[in-house]
């Protein structure tokens, strides 16, 4: 319980302290790309705030390709500074420009090439700061950002959760307890369904926000940018989809005989009322705080279906629960681990269910990043 209330902790301000290296390291690039623009031309003495021009001859070029198109490492020999070495990254017209015998000129800048002037083009190196400033900062404000808002949704949860306990102690909840209706099996009994709330319909806005943000580099790129549409509106889709069909179908329902719960593909399973041993209360930490889980549990001592996620009014899961005389046990407030729920309620986790979904995430994972770090267009 101490572990998992310290890890609800430990994620923001990990993320929180990734997105404030990504931004040092942003300030960092940004202070010397400045500085490389505003440097003049040396007139006598070299300093670190200005640069030196040189005359010479390519007399070697060996080509190399990155993720981000080719690379050229270059010799250029010079009649006041010698033999200059450097690793330009010229562009698809430029390329062909970047020849052993042509003539350049050179900018060297705090002992470093920084650009290579070849027929008239401008070719930068590897060291030129303006060239390879990244866009880190805006990694830097999304990771900040996470870890705000998941500190943020920590304290909301608690405070919460403390107004929630000091309602139920006046004993208002049972003034939201499910009415009597007519249920999908021709009985009448009580239904809960899940509902749409601030919290839950926030938190698929920002993951929707943070995948656009994500790969929104690839996507202003011309030669990723199909792959990054794809990808995302795949996910986005998929993801409406799923959340169209849980708030549409899903539900659990009992009468004087059975209780039952409706998948979000309209799948039923049902239980007798005289089988069901209890319905085991519980709650898991995760990274944005806890989430409640209701397990009923089967004749066997087992997990017969269960109601988990923040969609659900657990007040009125309780209350229907009491309406037909299921036990319930344990606590809200206590605290499982993620690999513990089997110690719980045995076959509350199925592993091989489990290792399905992780291939699938594994799969996203690696077709995003090869979205990512696949070949860019300069």
């Amino acid at each position: 319980m101490r572990t998992a209330r310290v890890f609800i902790w430990v994620y923001p301000l990990l993320v929180l302290a990734i997105g404030l290296g990504f931004l040092i390291w942003s300030y960092f690039q940004a202070a010397d790309a400045d500085a490389y623009r505003r440097a003049s031309q040396c007139a006598g003495t070299v300093t670190s705030s200005c640069y030196e021009i040189f005359t010479g001859v390519i007399s070697s070029v060996q080509v190399s390709q990155s993720r981000s198109g080719e690379r050229d490492d270059v010799v250029i020999k010079t009649g006041t500074a010698g033999d200059l070495t450097a690793t330009l990254e010229p562009s698809d017209s430029a390329a062909p420009h970047v020849r052993t015998g042509a003539n350049v000129t050179v900018k060297r800048y705090r002992g470093q090439v920084t650009l290579v002037t070849v027929d008239g083009i401008g070719v930068a190196s590897t060291a030129n700061p303006a060239a390879t400033q990244s866009d880190s900062s805006r990694y830097g404000w999304l990771f900040t950002g996470i870890g705000v808002v998941s500190a943020g949704y920590v304290f909301y949860s608690r405070r919460r959760r403390s107004r929630r306990e000091a309602w139920a102690e006046t004993g208002a909840i049972a003034t939201g307890a499910p009415q009597q209706g007519i249920l999908p099996t021709g009985t009448l009994g009580w239904s809960v369904s899940p509902k749409p709330s601030f919290s839950s319909l926030g938190r698929y806005a920002f993951g929707v926000v943070g995948l656009v943000f994500l790969t929104l580099r690839a996507l202003l790129d011309p030669a990723r940018a199909t792959g990054a549409l794809a990808l995302d509106g795949t996910v986005v889709v998929l993801a409406v989809a799923a959340l169209l069909l849980f708030y549409r179908n899903a539900r659990v329902f009992a009468d004087r005989e059975q209780v039952a719960k409706v998948s979000l593909f309209g799948r039923t399973k049902s239980l007798a009322l005289h089988d069901v041993r209890s319905a085991e209360r519980f709650s898991v930490a995760n990274r944005y705080g806890t989430v409640k889980h209701l397990v009923f549990v089967g004749p066997d001592g087992r997990k017969a279906f269960e109601v988990a996620g923040v969609a659900w009014d657990f007040d009125r899961l309780d209350t229907l629960c009491r309406e037909v005389g299921i036990q319930l046990g344990g606590s809200y407030d206590d605290l499982i681990g993620a690999f513990k729920l089997n110690s719980r309620v045995p076959g509350t986790i199925s592993w091989g269910q489990q290792l399905l979904w992780g291939g699938a995430l594994i799969v996203v994972i690696i077709v995003l990043v090869i979205l990512l770090i696949g070949p860019t267009q300069r």
